[in-house]
């Protein structure tokens, strides 16, 4: 085994007999919750959980349907943030799959769910139409992996000068 893959997209209540709405919280339109956090926490409680293994992590699959892309945008932010801030906690998570580049077809739902960082017309020859979170997406991961070169040879740095300090 190469990886460990965690899919998540949010939280959902149960009490009693069903699950319970919470008035405060935030829901895509699939009816999860929206709650970032939780990733955050996975990841922490899962490296805890298979240290062991000394496997590092993939998010294989994180995402939200929306079709108004509203919901999306910060959704996706707050995610590969938590993402980012785990990986400061000591987390190695090698990659980051945003569910999904295009709609696409839901198992239990067909093509209703909006997924998609990118608009599938499938009354118009199926035409790709990138939404504002696909651009969002391009620059928050251009702008993150700059962040951990650059974290990352500031700590190669930083060793070297400690190390020299210390002679």
């Amino acid at each position: 085994m190469d990886y460990i893959g965690i899919n998540y997209y949010g939280q959902e209540v149960i009490c009693g007999a069903g699950l319970k709405l919470v008035e405060t919280d935030e829901y895509s339109e699939s009816g999860r919750g929206v709650y970032p956090d939780g990733l955050f926490r996975v990841l922490l409680q899962f490296d805890e959980r298979y240290k062991h293994l000394n496997l590092p992590f993939i998010i294989t699959e994180n995402g939200v349907s929306d079709g108004t892309d509203l919901i999306r945008q910060p959704y996706l932010l707050e995610h590969l943030l938590a993402t980012y801030a785990a990986m400061m906690m000591g987390v190695r998570v090698l990659g980051y799959l945003f569910w999904t580049i295009s709609d696409n077809w839901e198992w239990a739902d067909g093509y209703g769910p909006k997924f998609g960082l990118v608009a599938v017309d499938r009354a118009n020859d199926l035409a790709r139409i990138p939404r504002p979170s696909y651009n969002l997406f391009s620059k928050a991961s251009f702008f993150l992996i700059s962040l951990l070169i650059l974290l990352d040879n500031f700590a190669d740095i930083l060793i070297f000068r400690l190390w020299n300090l210390e002679k």
